[in-house]
């Protein structure tokens, strides 16, 4: 058989094709134009192999055959056919997916609306007052909450000493389990106060940050520590306040807890870890303790909420990439005894307008410590008789607005009539519309900035 013989048979067997689908279509249960009549349900839901292999009688040598198989014809011709083959799977693919879509859309829109029915049921049957919960022995948490309570609690206050199983109970309520997966938990306001963290019990979390999948460092509760990774990813928390006892907070102890907008910390606290509330985006104010000596490197970067912060006066040196992106920041307090800022400390805190830097001795700084800051709409404050020595030092290259005040002393009266006032704020930075009592820091036309003891 020559070529032009085997081409006029191909094309004769794809018009037989052609013509005769709506007859196959029709023994397979599909109506004359494609449709799958009301009755007949099943042939949708047909193999497509089966289908496509029942159509090309002429070709497939067998049902269970695809449309890719051929008789024994040349190379010129086979590839011919597959052509046409594949022209006739394409057509006939299209009718049978419509007819699967038109269902499978009909299905689909019944689970979502079941789906928000249940989560809208499962919403209005959450436990909104505040449950308090005494233990007599650390560990018995997961006991004294139901299975069926579990996810349905909002507001939890725990009396009692708590060890890392209580704490792996919480973690799941707050929608991470040891693992770091995502949980049903409905935990939004969780009361440690009366509590107090203990050794031992289960690990409540799964390190997996300098390993394999399949091995971790597992996180074990220490005495008066909140350990590493203890609330990470802890989403669902909007306010915490934690145990009185508390002298460490551990590295991620909050990371990513981007809903935290309320946290107290306590007095006893002097040590903030590496990253412990890296990307608590959600926090907008923090008192720091007066006692805390050390803020290591990243600990507050991405808590872009933040407004306002005063720095410690135990705080000598602040880390590397400290509160880097802090772009909420808009007034930054330094204490008289910081001699070191490390590099990108306060990198890409563009929403700085004023640093209070209380140290008479420039504190040497690194590389980008400012950089984002706008040297322009930023001021910085240093005490009387140092301006020339900040203007001529590194920090003379992020700010071009340099004003002195007296950091030493209070003014109990303001006497001078040639200056206004022309803004006025609290110790932690926030502005005032008014006086208010206790200790004012204002500023004036002149430039200047005084302490005023308002009674």
């Amino acid at each position: 058989m020559d070529t032009n013989k085997i081409k006029k048979f191909a094309t004769e067997a794809r018009n037989i094709l052609k013509a005769g689908i709506a007859a196959r279509l029709t023994a397979l249960g599909f109506d004359h134009k494609g449709q799958v009549p009301e009755n007949n349900l099943k042939c949708a839901t047909k193999p497509f192999n089966v289908l496509l292999a029942c159509t090309h009688p002429l070709i497939t040598d067998n049902v269970e055959s695809n449309c890719s198989t051929t008789r024994n014809y040349s190379s010129e011709s086979s590839e011919f056919l597959r052509f046409n083959m594949y022209f006739c799977h394409v057509y006939l693919k299209k009718i049978v997916m419509k007819q699967i879509i038109k269902r499978g859309s009909f299905f689909t829109l019944m689970f979502m609306l079941l789906g928000c029915l249940s989560l809208y049921a499962a919403d209005n049957d959450l436990i909104t007052e505040q449950i308090t919960i005494e233990l007599e022995k650390a560990g018995t948490l997961p006991g004294r909450i139901g299975g069926s309570k579990k996810y349905k609690i909002t507001n939890l206050k725990i009396i009692g000493e708590i060890n890392g199983t209580d704490l792996n109970m919480i973690r799941e309520m707050a929608v991470r389990n040891s693992k770091g997966d995502s949980t049903y938990g409905k935990l939004s306001v969780l009361d440690l106060s009366e509590a107090k963290i203990v050794e031992g019990g289960d690990c409540y979390y799964y390190d997996y940050s300098n390993h394999s999948y399949y091995t971790s460092d597992e996180c074990y509760t220490s005495n008066d520590v909140i350990g590493r990774y203890a609330f990470s990813g802890c989403s669902g928390l909007t306010s915490l306040t934690l145990p009185a006892g508390i002298t460490e907070i551990g590295e991620y102890a909050f990371c990513d807890c981007d809903g935290l907008t309320s946290l107290t910390l306590p007095a006893g606290i002097t040590w903030i870890s590496y990253g412990a509330f890296r990307g608590c985006s959600g926090l907008t104010s923090l008192t720091l303790p007066a006692g805390i000596t050390e803020i290591s490197s990243e600990a507050f970067r991405g808590c872009s909420g933040l407004t306002s912060l005063t720095l410690p006066a135990g705080i000598t040196e602040i880390y590397n990439g400290t509160f880097y992106g802090c772009s909420g920041l808009t007034s930054l307090t330094l204490p008289a005894g910081i001699t070191e800022i490390d590099s990108e400390a306060f990198y890409g805190c563009s929403g700085l307008t004023s640093v209070y830097v209380y140290a008479e001795k420039v504190p040497k700084i690194y590389s980008d410590v400012f950089l984002g800051v706008d040297a322009k709409k930023c001021t910085l404050y240093v005490p009387m008789g140092t301006r020339d020595d900040y203007r001529f030092s590194g920090f003379g290259y992020y700010f071009e607005n340099i004003v002195e005040f007296d950091a030493t002393g209070i003014d109990k009266t303001t006497t001078s009539t040639d200056v206004e006032e022309v803004g006025r704020y609290s110790v932690n930075g926030q502005r005032l519309s008014a006086p208010t009592k206790g200790l004012n820091i204002v500023k004036y036309s002149d430039g200047s900035v005084k302490k005023v003891a308002v009674r």
